[in-house]
């Protein structure tokens, strides 16, 4: 379970994480399955699996995947699936400040760096990263098209 401002957010040993209004637990507000979960969550404590991370997102780190869920509607904002031979360990997750570093051991990989993500609100934390499509912060929508418009000729 988490608790967060007007939020109780819970995943359950089957895979599903729900959302109930935390004033009274009367309403379940949106609801999610995680797939492949339910048998990992059975064997395994599921110590760190729900993280919240800045502006009302929800990330939900499983072995195979990194999932992030707005907490207004649980609309799946992005997810980072790990790479082949390697595993998330949500256990091991840690906040640097607005930013989530998690644990990926990769055996066949020699850098210690591969062994980490970082990811945050709008995703993995990248040099020169672009936001979301719908353009927070403020910022570009990307470096090569500085007009958010359309990009390719006009309708004739």
């Amino acid at each position: 379970m988490l608790p967060a401002r007007g939020h109780a957010i819970a995943l359950w040993d089957d895979g599903l994480v729900t959302d109930t209004t935390r004033r009274d637990g009367s309403a379940v507000r949106w609801h999610r399955a995680l797939p492949g979960a339910g048998r990992w969550l059975a064997d395994h404590e599921a110590t760190g699996v729900l993280r919240l991370l800045g502006d009302g997102v929800l990330a939900v780190i499983t072995p195979e995947r990194v999932a992030a869920y707005r907490l207004a509607d649980g609309d799946l904002r992005w997810t980072v699936p790990t790479r082949p031979g390697c595993r998330f360990v949500p256990a091991r997750a840690v906040r640097h400040g607005a930013v989530l570093l998690i644990a990926r051991p990769c055996p066949a990989e020699d850098r210690w760096t591969a062994g980490l993500v970082a990811v945050d609100d709008l995703g993995v934390v990248t040099p020169n990263r672009a936001p979301a499509a719908d353009g927070r912060r403020g910022e570009r929508h990307s470096a090569e098209h500085p007009r958010p418009g359309k990009v390719v000729a006009p309708p004739r």
